[in-house]
């Protein structure tokens, strides 16, 4: 019985690795792409019963621009079955502003519901080069361009709390005057382990994230309100009615299909994991399966919901799907409503704005 709701398709490749990223890519090299591809397209046969006839699709990774324009065409080849089999109610694809050129955007072009997001990270080159990024804003411009050649529905990623660095706001302020994008994530840089960053904290070359408050935040935060912007998700951002429908599936816990290395699938119950490898993927060697019980699913819903700032943990909503609210939550609850870190609005209860300040702590007092 069809249960997903979304299709996610991870693209390993990028040009360089970013100091910052722990994310799984490789560079691409002609044999593996080909050998991508064919798996991908295997992976996606053996999982398209999953999908029900009316469906997201996001293309992560990676970059998936990076390979280049015939593997573009090629991976829209691939979906071509899903695109015509299926109703698709969003289709977004990430890209780095140095690889979205016209070749790009004219493959792209004719895709239903099209979304895209920039990874820019920051404007500016000093800053670029601080976290390690390869690339220089004079890419921008050009990128923005191509992207608003094809579609309006489009956004751009940042990185804030990057130590040394002043504030984004006006910068972002500034592309806000001559771009009119519909949606921004915001995510503060951490040093994730395995990555440069972290073996340069280790050397004593970079300092510690954790000593960045959460102004930046709440500056940008303030910018966007003042944009038409609403704070829906606690690193997004969107215009009236462009909040990103795929990824709303995951805050909602619903089911979706995950296709490419280190890419997740949860169906049913059940969550497999991809090896963020591709050679281990090619093979089809150690995928992990996990039954996602009661308590797992308690956990995640909590985690998910409070992440949603204009929704929120709905005590309706949580009793249909698992019963009455344990006391040890409920208290727990009650405990951060009285320290300020929680509201409560009708069914509901969201994070504050002191809240939003240590979310990932009060999240984590709440969760048993």
């Amino acid at each position: 019985m069809p249960s997903a709701e979304g299709l996610y398709i991870h693209v390993p490749f990028c040009l360089n690795k970013c100091n910052y990223c722990a994310f799984y890519s490789v560079i691409p090299r002609p044999e593996m792409i080909e050998a991508y591809l064919e798996n991908l397209k295997k992976e996606l046969l053996e999982k398209k019963s999953f999908l029900k006839p009316e469906i997201t699709i996001f293309i992560g990774g990676g970059n998936p621009t990076a390979p280049g324009s015939e593997f573009l065409t090629r991976l829209m080849k691939i979906l071509s079955p899903v695109l015509s089999e299926h109703t698709i109610s969003e289709f977004s694809i990430e890209t780095n502003p140095e690889t979205f050129d016209k070749k790009s955007a004219k493959i792209l072009k004719h895709l239903p519901k099209l979304r895209i997001n920039v990874g820019i990270q920051r404007f500016q080159n000093s800053e670029l080069k601080t976290i390690g990024r390869n690339t220089c804003s004079e890419f921008n411009k050009l990128a923005f361009e191509n992207v608003f050649s094809i579609t309006e529905n489009a956004g751009i990623d940042v990185i804030l709390g990057i130590p040394g660095c002043k504030s984004i706001k006006n910068d972002l302020g500034e592309c806000l005057m001559n771009y009119q994008f519909k949606h921004i994530s915001a995510y503060f840089l951490s040093i994730e382990e395995n990555t440069e960053l972290h073996k340069m904290h280790l050397a004593g070359k970079f300092p510690d994230t954790d000593d960045i408050d959460a102004s930046e935040l709440f500056e940008i935060s303030d910018l966007l309100k003042q944009n038409g912007f609403k704070h829906y998700e606690i690193s997004n951002f969107c215009t009236t009615g462009r909040e990103c429908r795929h990824n709303l599936q995951y805050w909602h816990g619903l089911d979706y299909v995950g296709i490419g290395p280190s890419a997740v699938s949860t169906i049913n119950g059940v969550r497999f994991s991809n090896p963020p490898d591709i050679h281990e993927w090619l093979l089809s060697k150690n995928i992990i399966q996990e039954k996602i019980d009661r308590n797992i699913s308690i956990t995640e819903y909590i985690f998910l919901r409070l992440r949603l700032l204009c929704e929120g943990f709905s005590i309706k909503d949580f009793e249909k799907k698992f019963g009455s609210i344990p006391d040890e939550i409920f208290q727990a609850i009650q405990s951060e409503i009285a320290a300020g870190n929680l509201e409560r609005n009708s069914d509901s209860f969201m994070l504050s704005k002191n809240g939003l300040t240590f979310a990932n702590q009060v999240i984590s007092r709440i969760i048993p």
